[in-house]
């Protein structure tokens, strides 16, 4: 996933606010999630 460079976003995993994570000058970011035996909705949202 491309995104904007240098901008915030903020991370939303199964509806519930994670944080606020910023992008590099290349518009990359890095987060993980735990996962179980179920599946996770994760949302970027450019703030």
């Amino acid at each position: 996933m491309e995104l904007e460079p240098e901008k915030e976003y903020k991370l939303v995993v199964n509806d519930m606010l994670v944080g606020k994570i910023n992008s590099n000058i290349g518009g990359k970011i890095n987060f993980s999630v735990e996962l179980n035996n179920n599946s996770s909705k994760v949302k970027i949202e450019k703030i």
